[in-house]
């Protein structure tokens, strides 16, 4: 009945976003007992958390930016690329001064500057789509993205997917992030 959609820890508890329930769960992060409960007034499609804020998308062309104490949207902010919105922004992924999303049903990740909402670079992985069609016959789309700061790596998969890739992005990433 329920459908868990996006996960993020912020400010020492976890936070799991539903997909059409308009319900958000707080857990503990070490005993995974759930805390609280909040309503939300949108779809939930990704989560992931900055230093202050949970950050949310619901499949349009917007970030969420909300207040992790009361789960209370405080900006929202629109996504363009050179000035046209970008829609089916999903899952979410934060790092330094990005926001780094997969476009649902694309190969895309885009990435965005969370001060502005302007997406500054993207990455094309229908390469890797194509691999996992060819191995494991019918996938469903890109959809995982999680950083490693260990070594500044992403981890990208999809929805029925058999691998997860780690990817090390150019040097342009790291400037891009601030994470040197």
């Amino acid at each position: 009945d329920i459908f868990g959609e996006g996960i993020a820890l912020c400010n020492g508890s976890l936070y799991q976003l539903t997909w059409k329930n308009h319900i958000v769960y707080q857990y503990d992060p070490t005993t995974l007992k759930r805390k609280s409960e909040f309503t939300y007034p949108i779809e939930g499609w990704g989560l992931c958390a900055d230093d202050n804020n949970l950050i949310a998308s619901d499949g349009n062309s917007f970030l969420y930016f909300i207040d992790p104490a009361t789960f209370s949207i405080i900006n929202r902010l629109p996504i363009t690329d050179a000035g046209v919105p970008v829609p089916n922004i999903n899952e979410l992924e934060s790092v330094g001064d990005l926001v780094i999303a997969n476009i649902w049903q694309t190969d895309r990740i885009i990435f965005i500057n969370k001060h502005t909402g302007n997406v500054i670079a993207y990455t094309n992985c229908a390469r890797l789509t194509e691999e996992n069609k060819s191995q494991f016959g019918d996938i469903d789309f890109l959809n995982g993205i999680a950083y490693n700061p260990q070594d500044q790596t992403l981890l990208i998969t999809g929805k029925l997917w058999g691998w997860v890739y780690k990817i090390r992005l150019d040097d342009r990433f790291a400037k891009l992030t601030g994470k040197n």
